[in-house]
């Protein structure tokens, strides 16, 4: 009995922590993509020219 909690314990100690290392990397990203290097998309030129025009 006493194994099988300790088993039980380190599967859900080393699911928390790939969990929270998931979260860090997630949350990086998301601060990396709201830097000011990314670059924004184009304004159109004009709403008179269509794509198939160039």
């Amino acid at each position: 009995m006493i194994i099988r909690q300790a088993l039980n314990f380190t599967v859900h100690m080393a699911a928390g922590m790939a969990f929270g290392a998931l979260a860090i990397a997630a949350c990086k990203a998301m601060k990396r993509r709201q830097d000011d290097h990314w670059k924004h998309s184009a304004p159109p030129e004009s709403g008179e020219e269509t794509v198939e025009a160039r």
